[in-house]
């Protein structure tokens, strides 16, 4: 699996990094003819995201750090629910890849805790190699933005993020942060249950 993604993962970069030296070469011999200049297409700025990696598999949380590092996001990893829950107050990502099967707890109860939380504010993938449709849609149902399943092709890795990106920066889900996700907030609740003991 590894091996295959790695493989497929290096050929994509190959050709891009073989199409943006065309492109060069392009220019500098138009810019060198006595043609009239084209004008320069812009490429789209991306901006690179804070990016945690949830999966209790090391070798797969080290591929998905390798690619996505290579694209330019920042990346933390954790290995389980625990350290997710940690890294995600921490860190504040912009995108969580989500693994449904851990040791701890699954992915679909942190997902139901971070929902019930109010703490939902950044979009989730969530990603599985035994999951079923009908994990897919309950995970949908509960806030994920989208289901990738294991072995994961590189193409669908970078599609699935491209995706889950554009969609929070267009509907600016950073900043849904509001009065109704403080009343879920469970040590607001506790606080609230006290002071209106006094």
């Amino acid at each position: 699996f590894d091996c295959r993604w790695r493989r497929e993962y290096n050929e994509n970069l190959s050709q891009r990094r073989d199409a943006e030296s065309a492109e060069k070469a392009s220019f500098l011999l138009c810019s060198v003819s006595s043609a009239p200049l084209r004008p320069l297409r812009r490429k789209r700025l991306v901006l690179m995201a804070k990016i945690l990696v949830v999966d209790d598999e090391v070798g797969i949380r080290e591929l998905l750090s390798e690619i996505l590092r290579d694209e330019g996001h920042d990346v933390q990893l954790a290995e389980n629910a625990a350290a997710a829950r940690a890294a995600r107050i921490g860190a504040r990502p912009d995108l969580v890849l989500l693994d449904i099967w851990m040791p701890d707890t699954d992915g679909i109860t942190l997902l139901k805790e971070w929902s019930a939380a109010g703490q939902l504010n950044m979009p989730v993938v969530m990603m599985s190699g035994h999951g079923t449709i009908d994990t897919a849609v309950e995970a949908t149902r509960i806030g994920a933005q989208d289901f990738l399943e294991k072995p994961i092709a590189l193409q669908k890795l970078l599609a699935a993020v491209k995706r889950a990106l554009q969609k929070s920066v267009s509907t600016g889900r950073r900043s849904e942060l509001n009065l109704a996700a403080f009343a879920r907030s469970g040590p607001l609740r506790d606080l609230k249950k006290r002071l209106d003991q006094v």
